[in-house]
């Protein structure tokens, strides 16, 4: 498992636990670093649970790709995400958050298999 998968994995789970959650992944090549995005804002500052997940997967990261840099943003960052590589919205997320017309062009988790997810979402 490469980086880029072993993130999009994680990410997958993140938005299973916390369903009221969207994150976007981007791979910086000018700065050499995986960026994601979580929103909203408050679970990425005030979440204890959140904030505990993302210290481990953090750390786990290291330990893997000990070479490479991972960091943790939200919508009011200086830097933002660009060109999203993979987009994942919890299914709370989804339905409280985005209009119908964007919903169905934004991939969130719902019953379906981790297959056609992960093709959906990086589609």
């Amino acid at each position: 498992m490469n980086e880029k998968q072993y993130i999009s994995k994680e990410l997958e789970a993140l938005v299973t636990k916390f369903p009221n959650v969207c994150v976007r992944y981007e791979f910086d090549e000018k700065a050499l670093i995986h960026c994601v995005e979580v929103i909203p804002r408050e679970v990425y500052c005030s979440n204890e649970g959140y904030i505990s997940w993302e210290n481990e997967m953090t750390d786990q990261f290291i330990k893997l790709f000990p070479a490479q840099s991972i960091c943790f943003i939200s919508d009011d960052a200086f830097v933002g995400i660009e060109n999203a590589e993979l987009t994942l919205c919890g299914e709370t997320y989804a339905q409280a958050s985005l209009s119908r017309e964007h919903a169905a062009s934004v991939p969130f988790l719902s019953p379906v298999s981790p297959a056609k997810k992960r093709k959906a979402a990086m589609a």
